[in-house]
């Protein structure tokens, strides 16, 4: 994986990352950002190559971001969802939302000590965050099951980004299965 620097901007002649690369745009091998980012705030990134010149450019990747009402809670994704679900269970029900699932290593709260409050029921095993000062529900986290996955608030999500989602519904009331596999 390769990150740099969260707010690096691109200058317009190459969209290479805004650093001192000598001359031209790096290899990737002489991008600074390869592997595990140690600290600090960094973004996933994307890899270009161009094979004609046999170079490889890193640049911010193309991540999405999801917002509570107020601001205060912001989610960065690596990725747009592909899907949504809607479950009727007695919670998601109530609350309205569209989970788009993630794994964890995909997702950033911003900031990483976001001000939620949280609420656990039945078996405790998720607990569902919303923003302290808005009361949007913006994301489950697992407490002890399946750590590999995460659910998002779709709704917080642009508009045309949440529209260019599958729309799938999860009878999760009854029989915890998705409703377009029974047939």
């Amino acid at each position: 994986m390769v990150y740099l620097p969260q707010g690096y901007t691109m200058p317009r002649a190459r969209r290479t990352a805004k650093i001192n690369w000598h001359k031209g745009p790096p290899r990737l091998s002489r991008c600074p950002f390869v592997g595990e980012p140690a600290t600090g705030n960094w973004v996933p990134a994307v890899v270009t190559t161009d094979v004609a010149v046999g170079m490889q450019w890193c640049h911010p990747g193309p991540m999405t971001e999801a917002s509570c009402h107020c601001g205060t809670v912001r989610i960065s994704l690596d990725h747009a969802p592909i899907e949504v679900t809607e479950c009727n269970c007695s919670v998601c029900r109530r609350y309205g939302v569209l989970w788009a699932y993630y794994r964890p290593d995909e997702v950033r709260l911003v900031p990483p000590e976001a001000q939620t409050d949280t609420y656990e029921w039945d078996d405790r095993s998720l607990a569902f965050h919303r923003c302290r000062t808005c009361g949007c529900v913006t994301h489950w986290s697992p407490k002890n099951r399946d750590p590999d996955r995460m659910g998002i608030n779709a709704r917080l999500l642009p508009l045309d980004t949440l529209a260019n989602a599958r729309r799938r519904f999860l009878d999760g009331a009854v029989t915890e299965r998705y409703v377009d596999e029974e047939t």
